[in-house]
């Protein structure tokens, strides 16, 4: 199975604590994928416990970048994501931006909702989707929303539920080289192996223009795991609990620079 973008705007998946003081290269890029400095961001800060703090922070970093239509959406309460004021407001954007906190309560909060359905419209018109940390977790189908990365290849410690499904077949992790997440995605994509898992560093994205090829930018690495070439698994005999044993998993590691071609499963472009 391969995987297909649900719009046909550009996803961007961050890998969290994005440079938002300095260079900005992964921000910059963002606006650059958009309308330049005439971009409209609307920032949805739903999933962070510090909505205001996030609003300040990103306000100075996109204005750094010279964005002067600027604005954030704290949609903190359920009903708020049927508020046809939210609604008309993200109508209007050219970037959507979901900032880091907790993936279950962006999920639980906006999912299914009047203002979901106006950020899918506007990604099918052609808008950027981004998100970063848990906004980034939260767009594909195959949502990662828990699991100790020392137990990732212990038997249904790592909890997944549906994502936005801006994008099918990807499950996205996020702090991936800081935090050691790489076993999360073995779970993910041995348990499901018609999924690529994509695990994010720091300050780290990939760029999706359309649903073939990604992009990555910024100052880490990107792992790719996936799992076409499995041959044997444990995982559907064993036990909650128990260990996981996989066979061949094919594995890369990209940096900025690099394109990596998920229908063909392969590198296609290198830094020059």
């Amino acid at each position: 199975m391969t995987v297909k973008k649900k719009g046909k705007g550009t996803l961007i998946a961050i890998g969290g604590n994005e440079d938002r003081r300095n260079k900005l290269e992964v921000l910059r890029r963002v606006v650059e994928e958009a309308r330049g400095p005439d971009t409209y961001v609307e920032i949805v800060t739903t999933a962070s416990s510090v909505p205001r703090e996030l609003e300040r922070t990103y306000e100075k970093a996109f204005k750094k970048i010279g964005v002067e239509r600027f604005d954030a959406l704290n949609i903190a309460y359920r009903d708020e994501a049927f508020n046809e004021r939210y609604v008309k407001r993200v109508e209007k954007a050219d970037v959507i931006f979901f900032t880091g906190g907790d993936q279950l309560r962006l999920i639980n909060i906006l999912g299914n909702s009047d203002f979901l359905r106006a950020v899918r419209d506007r990604f099918e018109n052609g808008a950027v989707i981004a998100g970063t940390s848990a906004g980034a977790a939260a767009l594909s189908d195959t949502m990662i929303y828990r699991g100790e990365s020392k137990y990732g290849l212990v038997k249904n410690n790592v909890c997944m539920r549906h994502g936005f499904e801006f994008v099918e077949n990807i499950a996205f992790d996020t702090h991936c080289i800081g935090r050691g997440r790489i076993l999360r995605l073995f779970q993910v994509v041995a348990a499901m192996p018609n999924n690529i898992g994509i695990g994010l560093s720091e300050d780290t994205a990939i760029v999706m223009h359309n649903e073939n090829i990604m992009e990555v930018v910024g100052n880490g690495t990107v792992i790719v795991v996936e799992g076409s070439h499995l041959k044997k698994s444990n995982i559907d005999k064993i036990r909650t609990g128990e260990l996981i044993a996989v066979e061949n998993f094919y594995v890369h590691s990209l940096i900025a620079g690099y394109k990596y071609d998920l229908s063909k499963k392969e590198v296609i472009a290198y830094p020059e």
